[in-house]
């Protein structure tokens, strides 16, 4: 078998299997740096069934040749099996710099200034045997070779680029599994950026995943990882996921690929056949009656709702994907949770209880299941105007098409007889439940209402609007009608952040007014207000303004 003659940035590769044990000599010319582990033109065999190297060209083991390259000569013993050989002829892409003996930085050469080996001809991979009878034991294969291995029960590989997959299944008891995943990560600043991962999907929690705390070097380019550990689940519902950003991938290398390029993705094998027959399968999808809301694939600028009833108790899992401000230290585009009628923020998005979703690094990802008792609620989503579903200004999170809010029941007797979606604003109109409601005010506004109360009543007010540096500019108040006393005035002091913009400002306490006719006031500057914004605007922007409810009654 010869591998020579090849184009360089490319990967050549043949699949053989031997029928029986065999001796099998090698004969590889490469290259890489003489301090470095890293090799950029280099050959190996890698065995199907386990995924393992059983032999690579390194200068452990091999000569000088001319100039950068080495040489290997010599035989190794292989088992009956289904192997790959592979050649890699890649191009030096950094200089390392060292002090004493340490690497202390990397210098990239651009694309166009790498100078190509005279060498490179040179590079090349044989395989032979020393008795022209043993070639009977020999048999070529056809790529790609699919390895039948019954243990396995998860398989995600040859991924390619801007690719997401994942795939459920059950554990009926404490089991031991192995995991197998290759990924790309170049430095703590990008995390992994082609990574494989295992969620509880009872409790989303994150159980495993490929990390600097347990990959090592796979081959190729230093970004090329792999990690192979069997680790315990208790008996659940999982699900395994797989996701690659936009380059370096199965689909196409940008720089030296890995031991094992058909395997790019993630593997998942039970310690036994016995095991294997008793994990079932599992879906998040397969149940459409456990949906509750669903307001994803959120473009640029939008701000939309979903009110809806529970007439039960329910565990549900909230998945939502937005975009984090580091330097304001908000959301941006985010989701939250809100008791319809008070207004209370029942869930929010936060960057506690977010990670990074993929991508660019303001990406970020809560999932989690949180229990919501028999109510009324709205579930919100808001963008501002750039960085959204398939209007990204940066790299996409894993996951493109959940950017926004996604509700779902995890209880198995959970149907959509439990759950009834109804408009937020038409249901606030049809019920009256407030006393005043001026709301979604914008620029240059005063308006005002009189209302009256027949006897000492407890209130809430909900007022939002403008305020900084001490002073609110779209602000609300209460005045009695006969008097003129103003008995109630949205401060700066009174108020705390509404969300976005630092200067939204919200009120949301409960107030005690005596019998009598009063006159509630609202007003607005010249810039920022409802649809009119000149900043983030607040996590709930139709709120802009002031709400009356009367909490007695309600």
């Amino acid at each position: 078998m010869r591998l020579d003659h090849m184009d360089v940035e490319t990967l050549e590769s043949e699949f053989f299997r031997l029928r029986q044990p065999l001796r099998v000599q090698v004969h590889c010319e490469g290259a890489g740096d003489a301090h470095d582990d890293e090799m950029y033109a280099y050959g190996w065999i890698l065995d199907l069934r386990t995924r393992e190297v059983v032999w690579s060209l390194s200068h452990d083991d091999a000569k000088s040749g001319p100039g950068n390259n080495i040489v290997f000569e010599g035989a190794i013993d292989l088992p009956a099996g289904d192997y790959a050989a592979y050649f890699a002829p890649f191009t030096r892409r950094y200089k390392v710099i060292r002090l004493l003996g340490k690497e202390i930085g990397r210098i990239w050469i651009d694309s166009k200034r790498r100078k190509r080996s005279r060498y490179v001809r040179r590079w090349h991979l044989r395989l032979g045997v020393d008795e022209a009878s043993a070639l009977d034991a020999v048999e070529e294969l056809a790529a790609p070779v699919e390895v039948d291995d019954p243990r396995r029960f998860v398989e995600m590989i040859r991924m390619g680029d801007d690719a997401f997959e994942s795939r459920g299944f059950t554990l009926p008891e404490r089991m031991q599994v192995t995991v197998y995943a290759q990924g790309e990560f170049f430095d703590s600043s990008t995390g992994v950026v082609d990574i494989g991962w295992i969620t509880n999907a009872d409790t989303r929690k994150r159980v495993w995943e490929l990390s600097p705390d347990n990959f090592e070097h796979g081959g190729g380019d230093f970004k090329n990882k792999v990690a192979r550990e069997t680790i315990t689940l208790p008996a659940g519902n999982y699900v395994a996921s797989y996701a690659t950003d936009g380059s370096h991938s199965w689909e196409e290398w940008n720089a030296a690929p890995p031991y094992d390029p058909d395997g790019w993705g993630i593997l998942i094998w039970a310690q036994s056949e016995r095991d294997v027959a008793r994990i079932q399968p599992f879906s998040e999808e397969s149940d459409p009656n456990r949906k509750i809301v669903s307001l994803v694939r959120q473009r640029d600028g939008v701000y939309v709702s979903q009110g809806f009833t529970l007439k039960r108790t329910a565990n549900a899992r909230v998945y939502a994907i937005g975009e984090y401000d580091a330097g304001d230290h908000v959301f941006v585009d985010y989701g939250w949770i809100t008791e319809f009628g008070s207004d209370r923020i029942i869930w929010k998005m936060t960057h506690r209880n977010t990670r990074h979703a993929g991508g660019a690094m303001k990406n970020r990802a809560a999932d989690e299941v949180v229990e919501l008792p028999a109510g009324n609620y709205v579930a919100y989503y808001t963008t501002d105007d750039s960085h959204a579903y398939r209007m990204w200004n940066a790299e996409p999170p894993h996951d493109p098409t959940h950017w926004g809010i996604d509700i779902a029941a995890t209880d198995p007797d959970f149907s959509r007889e439990h759950v009834e979606l109804f408009d937020a604003d038409e249901r606030a109109e049809r019920d009256r439940t407030y006393i005043v409601r001026m709301v979604r005010v914008g620029n240059n506004e005063h308006l005002r209402k009189r209302f009256t109360i027949e006897r000492p009543t407890r209130v809430r007010i909900i007022a939002v609007g403008e305020g900084t540096g001490g002073q609110m500019y779209d602000f609300g108040w209460i005045e009695e009608v006969d008097s003129g006393t103003w008995v109630w005035e949205m401060t700066l002091r009174k108020t705390r952040h509404a969300g976005g913009a630092q200067k939204n400002r919200e009120f949301n306490r409960v107030i005690l007014l005596d019998a009598g006719e009063y006159e509630a006031h609202f007003v607005t500057d010249s810039s920022h207000a409802w649809n009119a914004w000149n900043d983030i605007h607040p996590r709930n922007p139709n709120a802009w303004g002031i709400t009356i409810t009367d909490t007695e009654n309600n």
